[in-house]
């Protein structure tokens, strides 16, 4: 598998990442020790991954009207082309936009250097935690542990760098996007709250019809020796006694609960 850190914007030695997490994600990074990372086609946003060019095309499509709707003053020839038109971006997206996701899987992180009331409310709970890592020596970490992944996977990309936020949802048709090398690295700007970082699997397109749903990457020790988990503003006590217990059995010796203050 190889490595690449995209450098429109790199890790500084001070940059943080925040991963927010519910108590059954958090239990599953700490006992198994792995990375993980489902594939784009899972993802709630359907543009995830597709590149420009397909979500301006699959726009034109949608634009067509369908054949019961459209003036029946046009000529039939104009109509069955219309309509032949239409099934052709329609069936053209569907097939690439498709292959495109089902050979991407990410994980994502929020980069920012405080935590995030908003994170706290759309990812997590009361019973949640958000781990917390220095952006710097997390990348360079990766770059040590892609080497020790399994040797089957030697067509592998992993590609790591922020989410650029662009007018794709609705596409905006007059403005051309620039400087995105990967088209997993894009989302809309609805999203830009999220100042996501991601970390990104690529694999080989003739893979596309048996990859499984999700990857991993397996961790060594020294990943939790990098980590703060940061508890839920509203943990109880008791709660949070035991997350720092998990966490002392882990190796994981900064564990604090959040600075943010809330009524209760």
């Amino acid at each position: 598998m190889t490595f690449e850190e995209l450098d429109d914007r790199p890790l500084k030695s001070n940059d943080h990442l925040w991963r927010y997490l519910d108590f059954h994600k958090f239990l599953f990074l700490f006992l198994e020790k792995k990375i993980f990372l489902p594939r784009l086609d899972l993802f709630q946003d359907p543009f995830e991954g597709v590149t420009t060019r397909l979500i301006k095309q699959r726009f034109l499509g949608k634009s067509i009207p369908e054949i019961q709707n459209l003036n029946p003053a046009l000529p039939k020839e104009i109509q069955d082309q219309l309509t032949e038109q239409k099934k052709f971006l329609d069936k053209l997206y569907e097939k690439e936009a498709l292959t495109k996701q089902k050979t991407q899987y990410i994980n994502c992180w929020f980069y920012e250097n405080r935590e995030s009331m908003a994170m706290w409310n759309i990812y997590s709970n009361s019973d949640s935690v958000a781990i917390k890592i220095n952006g710097r020596k997390f990348v360079d970490f990766l770059k040590h542990i892609i080497k020790l992944q399994p040797t089957y996977y030697p067509h592998h990309k992993f590609i790591c760098g922020p989410v650029k936020y662009v007018e794709i949802n609705p596409v905006n048709l007059s403005k051309t996007v620039k400087g995105i090398k990967y088209s997993a690295f894009k989302k809309d700007t609805s999203f830009n709250f999220e100042k996501e970082y991601r970390l990104l699997i690529v694999t080989p397109i003739a893979d596309k019809d048996k990859n499984p749903n999700f990857h991993t990457l397996d961790l060594t020790s020294n990943f939790f020796e990098m980590l703060e988990v940061i508890c839920h503003p509203q943990m109880e006590d008791w709660k949070f006694q035991n997350i720092d217990k998990l966490c002392r059995q882990s190796g994981v010796y900064k564990v604090n609960k959040s600075s943010i203050e809330i009524k209760i």
